[in-house]
């Protein structure tokens, strides 16, 4: 479960920057890569209680699109 929670905040970081929220934070690809992108998908999480509606749906939807994206939370998450 915490590995794929851990992967879970780290595809929140490419969801936030494909909705605009993750403007804030610093760039992965920065040579001095400040925060790696779980840290970055930490901060959104955190961020998640104070979102308005109109920000927090298309992160979510953003979320699901990069969660279905790979094959192997298909397979987890069809199951359930």
């Amino acid at each position: 479960l915490a590995a794929i929670a851990q992967v879970l905040l780290t595809l929140l970081r490419p969801a936030g920057e494909k909705c605009g929220l993750a403007r804030g934070l610093p760039s992965p690809p920065s040579p001095r890569r400040q925060l790696s992108l779980l840290n970055q998908g930490l901060i959104l999480y955190d961020r998640l209680p104070r979102m308005d509606d109109d920000q927090l749906a298309p992160l979510m939807k953003a979320l699901d699109a990069e969660v279905r994206a790979h094959e192997i939370f298909r397979a987890v998450f069809g199951v359930i």
